[in-house]
This record gives structure tokens, sequence and C-alpha cells, in this order.
């Protein structure tokens, strides 16, 4: 038992630096090809230099050089056989490298493409749902204090009333600082214009303001707060600084902007706060009507919204904020960080999940992918089977002869194993170069049919394909060698040679 784990062990050894020997082998004659290509001794310059840096090295009785020389030989002497094998087996290993290229290629695609209109090192917050955790500025001091942590940017998402000319639209409206678009601004798109500079949170210390109450007279904020049951319809905005506002081009076409001219255009808005934001939620509060100067046009067209000044929204009583944006040093920090803010008791969000359920999804084709190219290299590997046991069959006397002049039945085998691993690396560089190519065309074939006439690559060969290529090249070629080459080693030399 013991002894044949044992040879087992150093069978697989064995094969493996047989395979190291054959890929140095290869790349040797390949580059002295290159190198002599147009010489008219090229064959004979390949095969002195060769000899010469490699023919010292010993593998047994006979060096490893000729133990491949004497297996091409052999292979050239039956090259149809040998050629319907490769070709084969070239197939074979295009259909696996054409399948897991186009795996890899559109995940890079999905990917680049996501990441292009995404930044992935933003982690977004909201409450919990149903949770009693609101995010005020204690929490935002809080993640502040997480290591990794470069920005923490709230938003303030209200109901919004604007009025430019003669339309008049609700839409959403976002009090954000002006750091906030930029760290955005791949997914907003081309800004046309400028943002505002604005990156207060706090309001400026200014007397609370007149508020106007139904059915009662002009009292502060200070004091509705104090007597929630007053019943508040208006407030005005508390802030001094300029009254600034970035729309999208969904409310620029609602509105019928002109683009052109927009930076000399104004609109009116104001703002109806939800419950959710406020200190009592049984508080009912709206701006009056302000004035904005519109400065820029975001491309973001999904939805009509619109930006203003975070301080503008936070100076109208605004407790609570509806999310957070945190930016973080780098994507490894992102996982880290995020775990920690949710143990705050917040939820979080971050492009990472969606580039990882990209990858889950991906991983699955491209393991049924690679099922199918299986099914593929076992047609190819049963052919390459076929051609080795019967090359056993015709070269018995050969295999006689050889042991009767001294070579040893492990070298034996090894002639046998060699040949095998040759047809597998032909086939499986053949295949790989098949497969590339077909990626190619594909991608041509997508690219002229895409709108957009761009060259869209659908293929990625990276180098987990190409070690994964050679790792089944090494099986195949020790699948298909073992048979043959432990039934030439176990030949008689004296029934070898009165074999007929």
């Amino acid at each position: 038992m013991f002894r044949s784990i044992f040879n087992t062990i150093y069978f697989f050894i064995d094969s493996i630096l047989l395979s190291f020997l054959i890929l140095i082998y290869f790349i040797i004659t390949i580059s002295l090809s290159a190198l002599f290509f147009f010489s008219p001794q090229k064959g004979e310059k390949i095969s002195g230099i060769r000899e010469n840096l490699l023919s010292r090295k010993s593998y047994g009785t006979i060096t490893w050089v000729n133990l491949i020389n004497l297996s091409a030989k052999n292979l050239s002497s039956r090259k149809s056989r040998v050629l319907v094998t490769i070709t084969g087996l070239s197939i074979a290993f295009a259909v696996i490298v054409f399948l897991i290229s186009i795996g890899f290629g559109l995940q890079n695609l999905i990917v680049d493409r996501i990441s292009s209109v995404q930044e992935t090192t933003l982690i977004e917050i909201y409450p919990q749902a149903g949770g009693l955790q609101k995010i005020s500025d204690e929490s935002i001091s809080s993640i502040k204090e997480i290591k990794g942590v470069e920005k923490v940017m709230p938003i303030i998402a209200v109901a919004g009333k604007v009025k430019f000319k003669n339309a008049e639209i609700d839409v959403v409206a976002y009090g954000v600082q002006g750091d906030l678009i930029k760290e955005t601004s791949k997914k907003l798109g081309k800004i046309t214009g400028k943002i505002f500079d604005n990156n207060l949170t706090a309001v400026e210390p200014m007397p609370f303001p007149v508020q106007e109450i139904k059915g009662l007279e002009t009292v502060t904020l200070e004091e509705l707060l104090v007597n929630p049951e007053s019943e508040l319809t208006q407030l005005k905005i508390n802030s001094t600084t300029p009254k600034e506002a970035v729309i999208n081009k969904a409310m620029a076409a609602i509105l019928a902007l002109d683009e052109a001219s927009f930076e000399t255009q104004e609109l009116s808005a104001k703002f109806v706060v939800l419950p959710n934001l406020l200190e009592d939620e049984n508080s009912k509060i709206e701006s009056l009507w302000e004035t904005y100067k519109i400065v820029g046009i975001v491309d973001e067209q999904d939805n009509p919204f619109f930006y203003v000044p975070f301080v503008d929204l936070r100076s109208i009583g605004i407790t609570y904020y509806s999310q957070l944006k945190v930016k973080v040093e780098n994507e490894v920090a992102v996982k880290e960080i995020r775990e920690k803010i949710a143990s705050m008791g917040y939820a979080t969000t971050s492009v990472l999940d969606t580039l990882g359920e990209i990858d889950s999804i991906f991983s699955i084709v491209r393991t049924v992918s690679f099922i199918f190219g299986l099914m593929a290299l076992f047609v190819g590997t049963l052919g390459m089977f076929n051609t080795v046991t019967v090359s056993l069959l015709e070269k018995t006397k050969e295999v006689g002869l050889m042991k009767a002049i001294g070579m040893k039945n492990k070298e034996v085998k090894r002639l046998f194993l060699t040949e095998s691993m040759i047809m597998s690396f032909i086939g499986a560089i053949a295949g790989t170069a098949l497969g590339y190519f077909a990626g190619k065309v594909a991608s041509g074939l997508i690219s002229n049919i895409s709108p957009s006439k761009e060259f869209i690559d659908v293929t990625y060969i990276n180098s987990e394909l190409f070690l994964l290529i050679c790792i089944i090249a090494i099986l195949t070629g020790m699948t298909t060698g073992i048979y043959p080459g432990r039934r030439a080693s176990k030949i008689s030399a004296l029934d070898a040679l009165r074999y007929e």
C-alpha cells in the first residue's frame, strides 16, 4: 500500500518536472526560431545551440533533450493522426478559453462602467427602517472619529415647490455641501456651469426668525419648539449665504430652461420638511419662498431634482438628516468602516455591494462555461489517448529494442508520457490562440451593432486563465500518457522483440 502511494506521488512529481522541461524546450526553440527566422540553415543552428545549452542536463540514462527529440520524431512519423488529435484538442482548449474569457470580459466591462459613474470609496448611510436611531450632529462626530474616514457629508432631502417663469412644479430638493457634488460627480456626469462652494454645516449665529403662525401672533422658532402644539405653517430661511442652486437636466427639461443662457436665470423655491427630520415629529415646517440663482446643470436626468446649500435647509429648524455620504481612504477600508457604522445602528450601502453581486453571478457563469469546456476537452482527451495507445502497439518492437540496449522501465514510461505532454501543450497553445482570436471576432461583431460604434472588448485573458490552461494541459498529458507508459514499461524486452 505504501509502495503504491509512493509510486503515485513519484509519478506526479516526475510528470510536473517533465512538463517544465518541455516548456523550457519549447521556449528556447521558439526564441531561436524567431532569432534565425531568415537564416538559410535555421534548423541546424537551432539544433546546435539547443544541444549546447541543454544536452548536459541528464534525465536518467538519456538526456531530457534527447528524450523530447525522440518523442517529437515519433509523433512526426504519423503526422496525419497526430494532426487530427491536436486539432480536436485545440478546439476543446479554444472553447474553454473563449467561454471563460467572455465571462471575465463581460464582468470587467460592467465593473468598469459602474466604477466610471460611481465612486467606490463612498459609503451611503441611512437610518434603519423602523429603527429609532436617527442621523444627527452627534452621529457625524462619531463617524468622523473612525480611522480611515476622510469626509462625512450630510444630506437633507425635502419636498420642493419651484416657480420658474410661468411654470410651477413639485420636485425633490437636496440640501448638500459643495464637496458632496464634487465627490459624486462621476454619477452626476458632466457639470455645465459651476457648483456652489458652500460647505457650511452650521447655521450662522443670528436671531431666531419670525414665524407666521396660523391663528396666532408671530412667535420665534425657539418659542415654537418649547410649545410644539403650536401649528407652524411658514418659516423664513435663516441663512446669509449666497442663494445658489444646481439643477439636473431632467428638471431643466420640465422647466423648458434654455441651457445656453441658464446662468442669468433665477427660480423661486420653498421647502416642505418631513416630520422625521424634526425634533418634534408633530411639528409642521414650510419655508417661505426664496429666490435662487441657477449656477449649474448636471447631466444626471433620471428624475428631476435640484441642490441648494446645506445651511439653507438646516436653518429652518431641521435637526436630523436624511442620509450621510462618507468618503474613506481606499476600497480596502470600506468593509471594516461599514461594520463599525452598522454597529451604531445605521444601514449602509456601497457600490462595492453591487460589484460583489456581479462577481458572484459571473463566477457561476464561468463555472458553467468551464464545465461545457471540460466536456469538449473530454472528447479531445479520448482522441489523444487513442493516438498514444495505438502508438504503443505500433512501436512494441522498438520498445523491446530500447530496453535491450539499456533503457530503463521508468524512461520508457517517460517516453510515452512525453509524447502525450507534447501533444497536450501544442493543443493548449493553439487552442488559447484560437480562443483569443474568436473572442476578438466576437468583440468586433458586438461593436458593429453597438449604437455608439465604439470598440467593445468583451474578452479578457488574465494570468489566472493562463495558469488554469497550463494545469489542464499538464493533467491532460498525464491522464492520457499514464496507461500507455505503464503498459510499455511492463513489456518484456524478449516478448517485445518477438511481437508481430
